[in-house]
């Protein structure tokens, strides 16, 4: 509705009232029709989105099936956030998988940065989905995730500095940690 035509329909019904229907008194206040929210389809058994170019890179990587299966159970106990705090004894047993089995899909997983390692605090690990493969959470902290990751997967390169002297020229080559959600390193 444009601007002049909507000051004009708020002039013509400034002077509502409400009116009680049993009683006939005139309410001080207007009460205000408020539907019930829709809920989304996922909304009992939560949600995640999920990147399809990072599946298409999942697809056609060379992690094995039970990493895949890992993946997918991790991915369905993440939190907000991309938060995952998991017993892997618990979660293990779950898939019907031995221990070291989940540990090693998980540490593959971590390899090659789908999943990334929180600082530890008390006994237990725990561990974040990369953004860059899927999130669960608002979009705004979705993208302040994704610069986070931008920002180490930058300092995560390869550094190359060659030092000449008269005598002597020595070249040192640091590589760095695979950078998250970059598969071409």
């Amino acid at each position: 509705m444009p601007h002049n035509d909507r000051k004009k329909h708020i002039k013509e019904h400034r002077n509502l009232i409400a009116v009680d229907v049993d009683t006939g008194d005139v309410l001080e206040r207007m009460p205000i029709y408020c539907p019930p929210k829709k809920h989304s389809l996922f909304s009992k058994t939560g949600y995640t989105d999920v990147s399809q170019s990072a599946a298409i890179t999942l697809a056609k990587s060379d992690l094995s099936g039970v990493t895949l299966r890992v993946l997918w159970m991790i991915i369905a106990s993440m939190e907000m956030d991309n938060y995952i705090s998991i017993n892997q004894t618990q979660m293990a047993k779950e898939m019907g998988l031995d221990k070291s089995s989940f540990n090693r899909a998980l540490k593959e997983l971590i390899t090659n940065s789908i999943v990334v390692e929180n600082i530890q605090s008390g006994k237990s690990k725990t561990y974040s989905l990369n953004p860059n493969y899927g999130w669960k959470g608002s979009t705004k902290k979705h993208m302040e995730a994704l610069e986070k990751y931008e920002d180490i997967r930058n300092r995560n390169t390869e550094i190359s500095k060659t030092v000449e002297d008269d005598d002597l020229i020595v070249t040192v080559t640091v590589k760095r940690n695979k950078a998250p959600g970059n598969s071409n390193n």
